[in-house]
């Protein structure tokens, strides 16, 4: 899913002063390096989606991002530092429904994105049945050459459904209704940002001897059992690539970030969406930010 954004942050591009002490790169160190950009941006409250794609379309009106804060570097000279990142949430704890896709609820120690089940947390829409990890994990990889960045920001995301907009009616401003989902940090990079929703329930089966027939992944989701007509699972990944202007270090020290595209992406499983709709939603998100 892609959701297109408007807005802006601003940035300020700074070199390293006479006294170089060692930085830190997404996953490892730049050491004592002069030939490295240091990004330093402001918090922002302005950016929202300008159209809002299927299936997030169906459940909310509006989507909001709040920069909280954010820094990150640039490498000048090739320094081969960490620049990719793989982002990965397992909707299923426990179950790895590539090899068994009758593993439901599921008794592995690990997910299949690494996360221990002893940090699980109750699944929303089926707590009965299902636990998972309440956040992706982050995997850094590739190498950096000259002109790549990478900028770690703290974000939260308010999903809006119609009449949540407050009485100014405009949305994305203090008197809306509902609160922003818990903030994440996360990559913004030039490099590729690949998101991995592992276990989507792509359709639950139905508690057919239940009231409304209440969806479920197994049985012990049903008053009256059983679970029926099946459970369809499948992994779900998306890829986004960033960009970066010939003779780019050149350009960032004279101000100049055009050009300049940074990436970054979020797995959504067991994503709450509250009243009055009152489900959940699973799905994989990239953003792209332009600088001009």
């Amino acid at each position: 899913m892609d959701i297109g954004l408007v807005g802006s942050v601003a940035t300020q591009v700074c070199r390293p002063g006479p006294n170089v002490t060692t930085q830190q790169g997404l996953g490892n160190e730049f050491g004592v390096n002069p030939n490295t950009l240091y990004l330093i941006n402001s918090s922002a409250r302005t950016i929202r989606a300008s159209t809002i794609p299927l299936p997030l379309g169906a459940f909310v009106s509006d989507v909001c991002v709040d920069v909280l804060s954010s820094q990150g570097w640039c490498d000048c000279n090739g320094q081969g530092v960490d620049v990719d990142a793989t982002v990965c949430q397992d909707r299923i704890g426990g179950c790895d429904a590539s090899t068994n896709s009758s593993c439901l609820p599921g008794t592995d120690p690990n997910d299949e994105c690494g996360v221990s089940s002893t940090t699980f947390v109750p699944d929303a829409t089926f707590p009965a049945s299902n636990s998972h990890s309440s956040q992706p994990t982050i995997t850094p990889g590739g190498s950096s050459v000259a002109g790549d960045c990478v900028d770690f920001v703290t974000m939260q995301f308010k999903l809006l459904q119609s009449g949540q907009l407050g009485p100014d009616g405009i949305p994305c401003t203090d008197d809306d209704t509902v609160g922003p989902l818990a903030s994440f940090t996360g990559p913004l990079t030039t490099g590729t940002v690949t998101v991995q929703l592992k276990d989507l329930i792509q359709s639950a089966g139905q508690c057919t001897n239940d009231v409304n027939t209440p969806p479920c992944l197994t049985n012990a989701d049903c008053t009256n059992p059983p679970c029926a007509f099946g459970v369809t699972i499948q992994d779900a990944s998306a890829t986004v690539t960033g960009a970066k202007p010939a003779n780019a270090c050149a350009k960032y020290t004279g101000g100049n970030l055009n050009g300049l595209k940074f990436v970054t992406g979020l797995a959504l499983a067991d994503l709450v969406i509250g009243p009055p709709l009152n489900t959940s939603l699973d799905a994989t998100l990239t953003v792209e930010l332009v600088c001009q």
